[in-house]
């Protein structure tokens, strides 16, 4: 079974999260915005037409959490993910080793 992961190239998720990490996002949030760009630029990725590697690449980091824990995260995720542009997700895919420094609209998303 093929998923996003499979699509995507190495390093990707790295690259997702230094960006949240130099835009200011810590901890929990980081990791959610990082999830969110990760996952925006996946399915451009996909939706592109990416030749699927024989085994996944780049994957954001599987949940150690409880369940709550789990949702929260979820929550957060997807408020990040409804503000990447797909401009700002492309940009993200084929930055190789130069991740863009603007900080898309999710500056006013608050810490809960």
């Amino acid at each position: 079974m093929r998923t996003l992961s499979h699509l995507v190239p190495a390093g990707l998720y790295a690259r997702a999260a230094q960006v949240a990490e130099r835009q200011g996002y810590t901890g929990l949030r980081a990791r959610a915005v990082a999830s969110a760009y990760w996952g925006r630029s996946a399915l451009l990725a996909a939706a592109g037409g990416a030749v699927a590697h024989s085994a996944p690449v780049d994957a954001p980091p599987s949940a150690d959490d409880d369940f709550d824990g789990f949702v929260a995260r979820l929550v957060l995720v997807t408020e990040a993910y409804r503000r990447v542009s797909d401009e700002f997700a492309r940009e993200l895919l084929v930055a190789g080793s130069q991740a863009p420094a603007a900080r898309p609209s999710v500056s006013h998303m608050r810490t809960p």
